[in-house]
């Protein structure tokens, strides 16, 4: 599944008329969204029911996570932008290049990742990356561009590393909450 068209697919705008987003207002054959929540339980059976298949096509991962930390449309139960009691946070895990089929690579969608980060950045969205054996520099120039700041990057070679990862950034997560 291919984003809305260009200019849309790397802003957040409403979506509306010939912009609305499938897999909300149409058919979609990908994995369902699970909104915010804090139901642990809802969250870790969607983590389990999840599985690896198909292309790695980073641009769509990332415009639906930004889709669930902005309050425009679809998910409007969200806190606005400038909300200074919460603070907008988005994961990016990758374990691979690009690509949406062998006629669609990274020439194409490399450009469109790095327009999401930098706009969701923009809109003071806290971005940390995680390239999960990785062996493509450039891939891991891209993954490490998107993050928010060295700090925020993290290349995992292995599973040890990427769960050290994964601890770090909730680390720094709970460092977020707790300075409030």
């Amino acid at each position: 599944m291919r984003p809305r068209n260009a200019p849309k697919h790397t802003i957040d705008s409403p979506a509306a008329g010939k912009d609305k987003i499938t897999g909300i207002y149409g058919p979609c054959e990908i994995e369902s969204l699970l909104p915010l929540t804090n139901d642990i339980s809802a969250l870790k059976k969607k983590i389990n029911d999840l599985g690896a298949d198909g292309w790695t096509y980073i641009p769509s991962g990332l415009i639906w996570g930004w889709r669930v930390l902005s309050p425009n449309e679809p998910f409007t139960d969200v806190k606005p932008y400038d909300d200074k009691e919460w603070v907008k946070a988005l994961v990016l895990m990758t374990d691979g290049s690009n690509t949406l089929d062998f006629s669609y690579t990274g020439d194409d969608a490399d450009p469109q990742t790095a327009a999401l980060c930098e706009n969701m950045k923009d809109q003071g969205i806290t971005i940390y990356s995680v390239a999960f054996q990785i062996n493509s520099k450039s891939t891991k120039k891209l993954i490490q561009n998107c993050a928010s700041g060295a700090d925020n990057y993290y290349d995992a070679s292995d599973n040890s590393a990427l769960k050290a990862a994964f601890n770090s950034i909730g680390e720094k997560l709970s460092e977020l909450r707790i300075s409030k």
